[in-house]
């Protein structure tokens, strides 16, 4: 199962080349031990925009639809996957041209949401609304606003969340209030270097949560250090380049604690047999040992295979995906 999460969050890897190559469909098969039979695990549809359609995952047990108005905007998605509490329809209207409205309608659950999004003249989101009822849960309700602030050139600065979450046993007052703001800064190319989180009644406690390094000359990020929660874990990401700028080696460790040591979760290594070509070695690991190793072969930037091997080589599984075009 791990296998086929990591081969399906290529997706949006994908998703720039849909509308250049207006791809129809999407087929990914596992193929059985006995190396002929293959069983369907991924069936994708799209439309000559490149705007997902349909997504069909049987090993998930997940079904997902979206429908678009004549202007290329969604208008419906839904989606049926296990237990997921988002089961059900969600509805996008467009009530002026800078805001989007986004409403349930017969979720599974039995949950309501709602979103109101606000845009710029440059389509960028400056300010968000959203209410859930959650039944069945001790925190019936939850109620979300966010305001973006962003650079002249475009880069988001900051944010600010506010959230109230409410008690079924007490709905008059608030069982929860929080107001987080969260920084960001950036180098002279524009990449993030840096981003900051507090509570916006005390600036003072302001806690780094991310930090990325850069080289000087090329402006390519080599190192990051990403910390979510203060008392949570650390994770360590160090990129290396081939020599004509390429990303060749990317690896990932994780500090459980303070009182512990680093240890490797995962690595990817980039191969580029020739110009449309590229292989992605993917290592994940365990305790600092290794666990399971995925072979991706991408053409033209799609993925057309992944080869599974477990820690000694062996549990071969291969997973072959097929392209269907539009004229």
């Amino acid at each position: 199962m791990r296998y086929l999460l990591l081969a399906y969050c290529v997706l949006a890897v994908c998703f720039a080349t849909l509308a250049q190559k207006k791809i129809k469909e999407r087929k990914a098969f596992q193929k059985e031990p006995d190396g002929i039979a293959s069983r369907l695990i991924l069936h994708e549809q799209y439309d000559p925009q490149g705007n997902l359609l349909y997504a069909y995952q049987p090993d998930l047990h997940c079904e997902m639809t979206y429908s678009y108005d004549e202007q290329n905007r969604l208008v419906q998605s839904y989606q049926m996957c296990g237990e997921n509490v988002w089961n059900g329809t969600l509805v996008y209207s467009y009530p002026a041209p800078n805001v989007v409205v986004v409403q349930s309608r017969e979720m599974v659950a039995g949950s309501t949401y709602l979103r109101r999004d606000t845009l710029d003249a440059a389509r960028k989101l400056i300010a968000s609304w959203s209410y859930w009822t959650m039944p069945n849960q001790t925190a019936d309700s939850i109620i979300t606003y966010t305001r973006y602030t962003y650079s002249p050139k475009g880069l988001l600065l900051r944010t600010q969340t506010r959230t109230i979450v409410y008690d079924r046993r007490y709905p008059q007052q608030p069982d929860s209030q929080t107001d987080e703001v969260e920084e960001f800064e950036y180098n002279r190319y524009d990449s993030l270097t840096t981003r900051y989180v507090y509570a916006a009644n005390a600036p003072q406690q302001k806690r780094m949560t991310y930090q990325a390094q850069f080289d000087s000359l090329s402006g390519r990020k080599v190192e990051s250090f990403e910390q979510p929660s203060a008392d949570g874990a650390i994770t360590r990401r160090e990129y290396i380049y081939d020599e004509v700028g390429r990303l060749s080696h990317f690896k990932s460790w994780y500090l459980p604690s303070d009182e512990a040591a680093w240890m490797m979760s995962h690595e990817i290594l980039y191969r580029y047999p020739n110009e449309r070509e590229r292989i992605e070695i993917w290592r994940t690991y365990y305790q600092n040992a290794f666990d399971v190793e995925e072979v991706k072969t991408f053409q033209d930037n799609l993925l057309t295979r992944v080869t599974v091997l477990d820690e000694k080589g062996q549990g071969r599984q291969l997973v072959v995906y097929q392209y269907t075009y539009y004229d």
